[in-house]
């Protein structure tokens, strides 16, 4: 498929995240949709095997691939005084970085299952975005029954910006605004969602509702498993898309979860295609320590209290005169 000159996807990228960004680039540079491809490195950073990955990507499948650093965004000096990542407002702010008239915002660790469901998806969404006149389009999040539902509730994970309009709306200036007032409301559990639905009006935004995606939430222990699901392409045709969603990402070395296993095999495809081993090791949060330290325990929790619950199930029987479970 030809790429539309007009479309630019772009993805965001720190140390922590360099394997799920990896995985996703390769995954879009395949689609043959779009024009180019930026990576926002933020906060930048240096790895030798990443650089050879981006460039590995360019030669095999071709595409246009630039490079952005960035040291900190215009909201920093808010940001950090609340305690607030500020990759949110990068996100939100990926129209003013970039120059082609319609981007597509996509967060690493997203699989592409079909190519060609996916190009169609996309530049059917394109079309709507730009008949219903509207600064941006997003998927409808799915439901959750702990959380108070709004006038509409929206995914973060895709984001499809009218770079124009979205500008000329000055949602920047709107955003910060919304930002101070939610940060002492303490309406901001889901920051990018809450954030886009407490300050664009519904008439604003375009929900996507007829987005090909399965997400999959590894807290619910091998949900897959049963239907006999090990790779994307094991996936039914009709998902374009595939996304972990929750705190327990398949990336995560310490995630035992089998449904991971998704992941890890378009890994090793990438890894074999580009000639350039994408592996992840335990140093992989050496720049988070506090936070991979809690991951982690978390992590080691979680799979104790599934041993326990898979021992609790389990059939007692005898062997050479001792009670065993099997």
């Amino acid at each position: 498929m030809c790429p539309n000159n007009e479309l630019e996807a772009c993805l965001i990228c720190n140390s922590a995240y360099t394997l799920p960004t990896l995985v996703t680039l390769w995954d879009l540079s395949r689609t043959k949709v779009f024009a180019n491809i930026t990576l926002i490195k933020y906060p930048p950073f240096k790895s030798s095997v990443f650089d050879l990955s981006i460039e590995s990507i360019r030669q095999r499948t071709g595409q246009e691939i630039a490079m952005i650093e960035l040291n900190r965004s215009p909201f920093s000096m808010f940001t950090g005084s609340h305690h607030f990542p500020d990759v949110v407002f990068v996100k939100l702010l990926v129209p003013h970085l970039l120059k082609n008239r319609l981007v597509v915002y996509i967060d690493g660790g997203y699989l592409i299952r079909n190519h060609i469901g996916f190009a169609m998806w996309m530049r059917a969404s394109i079309e709507k975005l730009l008949m219903i006149d509207r600064p941006l389009a997003m998927p409808r999040a799915l439901p959750n029954e702990n959380e108070q539902t709004g006038i509409y509730k929206v995914a973060a994970g895709i984001m499809l910006f009218d770079t124009r309009k979205y500008l000329a709306s000055g949602f920047s200036v709107r955003l910060l605004n919304t930002f101070f007032i939610a940060c002492h409301t303490g309406k901001l559990q889901m920051p990018e969602q809450n954030l886009i639905e407490l300050t664009l009006s519904p008439d604003e935004i375009l929900i996507l509702d007829d987005t090909p995606q399965l997400l999959s939430d590894l807290c619910e222990w091998s949900k897959l498993k049963d239907v006999g699901i090990h790779n994307v392409y094991d996936l039914p045709l009709d998902i374009a898309l595939f996304k972990f969603v929750g705190s327990f990402k398949p990336w995560h070395y310490w995630v035992l979860n089998p449904d991971k296993s998704l992941f890890l095999h378009r890994v090793m495809e990438a890894s074999v295609a580009l000639g350039i081993p994408l592996i992840y090791e335990k140093g992989f949060f050496a720049q988070f320590p506090a936070k991979s330290k809690e991951s982690w325990a978390t992590g080691q929790l979680f799979l104790h209290n599934q041993m326990l619950a898979q021992e609790s199930m389990a059939a007692p029987r005898k062997v050479r005169g001792k009670i065993e479970f099997s």
